[in-house]
């Protein structure tokens, strides 16, 4: 029986070569034509148990033994040495685009932590693409999310993955809320550049805006105080109205009369204001003296008698039977030959109770004698 002098396996007394390892077998026979053997890379074995091992794999399927590379530290560590001595920003995009991941939990977790320490939230506050610590730190971000895929591939289950995990997710808030102030940041700067390009725009359009609010607001604010000024009048006279219309109902015809001649607009306001108030006001007093004619048994006239004259002696009397007069008689003058100067049934006089000059607001008992003369041919 034979051992293999490398690995220890058994193997058979001519086997040339160890079945395990391929070691050659010093006891084997020689032949005439030996078989040259040739070997492409490394054959990577358990250091507790011999077992080989294929890529990375972290833990010995047979042995279960953790495998903690002290290589891959000293790779790391020289991945960090080397990348404090570079100056050129590119030159340290380059190396972080080329290094190899890790393979083990504790050098992914020791990357994950030199990566997040290399990542300057600070650097998206401006723009990305003029901003080289961004691009710098943007290739940090991209090599953390290879390493944080990685661990999530290899060791998802394992406690020191909820470490990595957790680091990477305080890592994406930070990156994310940085990202999302600059861009309110260049937003905000984008708006004071665009004010500063156009200031002198932006001043001539509002001396322009300005300039004719003024111009058209103007004359509002001029004429405000008078308005209201005009306003608090109309509301008075307003009063005043009520007030002489409860007068009326009280049947105080003096304190109605006082009231109804205070009702004057004299503010000069506009003339048409003027004229109703003064319409308001005549009416007014019209209605006084008819109420008070009512309430005494009297009639008030309601027209001048020199206003009556002149007029057609058919259209006075029934002028004055509305007005509620009962006793009136005609009387024709037959004084026409020619009428050129006076018209057949032009009044020529109306007295009332013998009152030839009575006015608007004279009153009379219904049946007084009303005489109206008027000018006529003889013939006729």
């Amino acid at each position: 029986m034979v051992f293999c002098t490398n690995c220890g396996a058994q193997i058979g007394d001519n086997t040339k070569f160890c079945h395990e390892c391929g070691t050659p077998n010093a006891n084997a026979s020689t032949v005439s034509a030996q078989r040259q053997q040739e070997f492409a890379g490394k054959i990577i074995k358990c250091p507790n148990c011999g077992e080989s091992l294929n890529s990375f794999v972290t833990v010995c399927p047979s042995c279960n033994y953790e495998l903690r590379g002290s290589k891959a530290a000293d790779t790391l560590k020289a991945f960090e040495s080397q990348y404090s001595k570079l100056i050129k920003p590119q030159e340290k995009i380059d190396l972080i685009k080329t290094f190899a991941i890790p393979n083990t939990k504790e050098d992914v977790l020791e990357f994950m932590i030199l990566a997040s320490a290399n990542i300057d939230p600070d650097a998206f506050e401006v723009d990305k693409y003029n901003n080289i610590d961004a691009r710098v730190s943007n290739a940090w971000i991209a090599k953390m999310e290879q390493a944080y895929q990685k661990a999530q591939l290899l060791f998802e289950e394992t406690p020191e993955f909820l470490k990595i995990q957790k680091l990477y997710l305080r890592q994406k808030r930070t990156i994310s809320v940085a990202k999302e102030s600059g861009k309110k940041t260049r937003k905000t700067e984008k708006r004071q550049a665009w004010f500063e390009k156009n200031k002198s725009w932006i001043g001539k359009t509002a001396l322009f805006v300005v300039f004719f609010a003024i111009l058209f607001l103007m004359p509002s604010i001029m004429f405000l105080p008078q308005e209201i000024k005009h306003k608090s009048l109309e509301n008075k006279l307003e009063s005043l109205v009520e007030q002489v219309e409860q007068s009326i109902y009280n049947e105080e015809w003096q304190a109605a009369r006082i009231k109804a001649n205070q009702i004057i607009m004299d503010d000069n306001w506009s003339t048409e204001s003027k004229e109703k108030w003064n319409s308001v006001r005549e009416s007014l007093i019209e209605e006084i003296e008819e109420a008070q004619g009512k309430a005494e048994g009297k009639l008030t006239v309601g027209y001048k008698s020199q206003n009556l004259v002149g007029q057609n002696f058919e259209d006075v009397v029934s002028k004055l039977k509305a007005k509620g007069f009962t006793n009136i008689q005609t009387v024709r003058l037959n004084d026409l030959k020619i009428g050129w100067f006076k018209k057949d049934g032009e009044v020529s006089e109306i007295s009332i109770s013998g009152d030839t000059d009575f006015n608007d607001n004279s009153k009379y008992v219904s049946n007084t004698e009303i005489k109206i003369t008027y000018h006529s041919y003889k013939d006729r």
